[in-house]
């Protein structure tokens, strides 16, 4: 889901594309941190300070109460324009603040987004005016502690044009496997998951080429080994974001006849929620 200030989706920041437009976060300043550089106010064994800045979504930050809060200090100041949380606020029914500092104690006013209780347990975009600071604090709120398998913080790739085409919106797009048992006479014996996650494919047409290669293709570099969060239409449809990897072949652009414009498409898998 996006989380963004009050009427911020209503429109763009100023000469930015319209939030019509996919908003893709990919460079993730909070990336590997040491756990020297992470502040929280308080971790489980099995759930440690630095878990959330690696990409994979098997290990968790967990704090033992609420409210609890994880402060990243980034090293420097840097421009921030998206928020990217992967974890099960909605099961634990954890209202989440993110705020964007240049000071550790977040003195000044630096909500980043607003306060929000997530529903379910998609991804979370959180979108805001871009903001310089060293400094990004998750607050959580509730009863039950949750889990934060990953949080991504960083400046946000928006696309020059919408997805084009037929698209699967990525938060609908289930893939199921189950596995299922019958009788030797085909009797229905009950069947359960053995995976679930979510598959989608994206296609953009008539990108211009110059905006191609000094924005798109530093992601898509990066897309051919680390996951990224994907929202393809943040203002009208904000519940459908996704925790997301490339699958297939990598992310190639190609000059499609129109001038010197240029075609993509890509595949992508991403992390299932109930």
């Amino acid at each position: 889901m996006i989380i963004a200030p009050s009427g911020f989706l209503l429109a763009a920041p100023a000469g930015a594309p319209p939030l019509t437009h996919p908003r893709i976060l990919w460079r993730n300043r909070v990336a590997n941190l040491l756990a020297s550089a992470i502040t929280v106010s308080g971790e489980t064994a099995a759930g440690p300070r630095d878990a959330p800045t690696r990409p994979n979504t098997d290990e968790y930050w967990e704090p033992p109460a609420l409210p609890a809060s994880i402060v990243f200090d980034l090293g420097e100041a840097l421009t921030i324009d998206g928020v990217g949380l992967l974890g099960n606020f909605g099961t634990c029914h954890t209202a989440v603040k993110v705020e964007v500092g240049t000071d550790p104690a977040f003195a000044a006013d630096a909500t980043f987004g607003e306060e929000r209780m997530p529903d379910d347990d998609s991804a979370i975009l959180v979108l805001d005016s871009a903001r310089i600071g060293r400094y990004l604090r998750v607050g959580l709120t509730g009863s039950v502690p949750p889990k934060l398998a990953v949080a991504s913080g960083g400046e946000v790739l928006a696309m020059e044009k919408a997805v084009s085409g037929p698209y699967k919106p990525i938060s609908l797009a289930r893939k199921t496997v189950l596995s299922g048992r019958r009788s030797r006479g085909g009797q229905f014996l009950g069947q359960g998951f053995r995976s679930h996650g979510l598959v989608s494919e994206a296609a953009f047409r008539n990108l211009s080429a110059a905006w191609v290669r000094a924005m798109f293709d530093p992601f898509a570099k990066s897309a051919r080994g680390l996951p990224y969060f994907f929202a393809w239409n943040p203002s009208e449809l904000p519940r459908e974001v996704g925790y997301v990897w490339t699958v297939g072949e990598d992310i190639v652009p190609t000059h499609n006849g129109n001038g010197f414009d240029m075609d993509v498409s890509w595949e992508m898998e991403g992390i299932g929620h109930e």
